[in-house]
């Protein structure tokens, strides 16, 4: 793999620097974790029974999911449990991953034909999160703002609209990503044990999707524990576990949430970039069941 550094900066010179190879797109630091020896890693890594992987592009409520399986995975009380630190496989120590207790979680953001082929081979349980793609703009926005891996960008908003909407930002392209994975499920030969939860259903219907989602996992919570697990990972409550230091201490927490709200790219947002847009989604999504009206 060659992978060569792509500087992204505005007018100003604000910005960050990326690695990209092929169709892969990651801040310009994962180069310290040896990238080629990664991806063959995570294609080897062994599967084992019950584990299960959240994918997602990011800023698509993979932090949120994860929480909420997490709990539904793990019998007790809610109120006494914490939650626990993600295991991005694309970026953690897989060793660490590989040692975790039955039934293994970890997310990532790579496109099928990158994942642990066991996995796919034993039809391991795969939790696929979507979000409209203008709140996943905006969100992933002011994720790089707050990031050191993108040493706190300040990337002017025009700017990052342009990149975005070509695919230049951390992890690659929204429309590729969904594409792919639209084409794998929809290949004759696939065998994919797949669940898909859109971010806006899981907002306006939180326990209607948890019962779909433990369904999924084959586990089983009364009404009354799903609507607390519901409100214990709500944003509120992780903002003031945050905060207050109930939760592990964990790099970027405060990063991974910020609003949680449908409808905010409307404050970003200019008329021409909804326009243009909006040809995009016409050429690149306009028929992928990933396209959801909001």
């Amino acid at each position: 793999m060659e992978w060569r550094t792509v500087e992204i900066r505005d007018e100003k010179g604000d910005g960050f620097d990326t690695v990209q190879c092929e169709d892969m797109v990651f801040p310009k630091q994962f180069l310290h974790i040896q990238p080629d020896v990664r991806m063959k890693d995570i294609k080897e890594f062994k599967y084992r029974d019950g584990d299960v992987l959240i994918c997602s592009y990011p800023k698509t409520g993979t932090h949120w999911v994860f929480n909420l399986v997490h709990f539904l995975m793990a019998p007790g009380p809610v109120e006494q449990k914490i939650m626990p630190s993600p295991r991005l496989i694309d970026l953690h120590p897989l060793a660490e991953i590989e040692q975790l207790t039955s039934p293994r979680v970890a997310i990532t953001h790579l496109k099928p034909n990158r994942l642990p082929v066991e996995h796919l081979q034993a039809r391991g349980k795969i939790i696929l999160l979507a979000r409209n793609p203008r709140d996943t703009m905006v969100s992933h926005m002011y994720h790089t703002q707050r990031h050191e891996v993108f040493n706190f960008s300040k990337l002017s908003w025009d700017c990052f609209f342009d990149n975005w909407t070509k695919g230049q930002i951390p992890t690659g392209s929204y429309f590729d990503y969904y594409n792919s994975w639209e084409k794998s499920l929809q290949e004759q030969n696939t065998n994919l044990n797949v669940h898909i939860v859109f971010y806006e259903n899981l907002i306006k219907d939180g326990l209607g999707e948890l019962k779909k989602l433990q369904q999924f996992l084959g586990v089983t919570n009364t009404e009354d524990r799903l609507n607390q697990i519901l409100d214990r990972c709500s944003w509120r409550r992780i903002k003031v576990d945050v905060k207050t230091g109930e939760q592990p201490a964990q790099p970027d927490q405060s990063e991974l949430t910020r609003k949680g709200v449908i409808g905010h790219w409307r404050s970003k947002f200019t008329v021409s970039q909804d326009e243009m847009f909006n040809k995009i989604l016409e050429q690149k999504f306009k028929n992928s069941m990933f396209n959801k009206p909001i």
